[in-house]
């Protein structure tokens, strides 16, 4: 019985997040990994969503340099909104 008294870490965590539903055709940002290198850019993109999926993952497309396109799939957790 003690343990519901106390909310899990994915709770906590969740209380934190402001709320953001992800439509197809929004632009937002990736954040970079923990790996990238000091001084450059905290995040990846813009990236355009192209699909969203209902497990918390959407995928996102960014068009390269040469007219190319690169689709990836990202968990929610790691995409922010991009702000105009």
């Amino acid at each position: 019985m003690q343990a519901a008294a106390y909310p899990s870490k994915q709770q906590a965590q969740n209380a934190k997040r402001t709320p953001h539903t992800h439509n197809v055709g929004d632009i937002v940002v990736a954040k970079a990994g923990v790996k990238r290198k000091h001084g450059t850019h905290p995040y990846l993109g813009p990236m355009r969503v192209t699909q969203v999926y209902d497990n918390g993952t959407v995928k996102l497309t960014k068009v390269t340099d040469n007219g190319g396109a690169v689709s990836q799939t990202w968990n929610i957790r790691k995409i922010e909104p991009r702000m105009a």
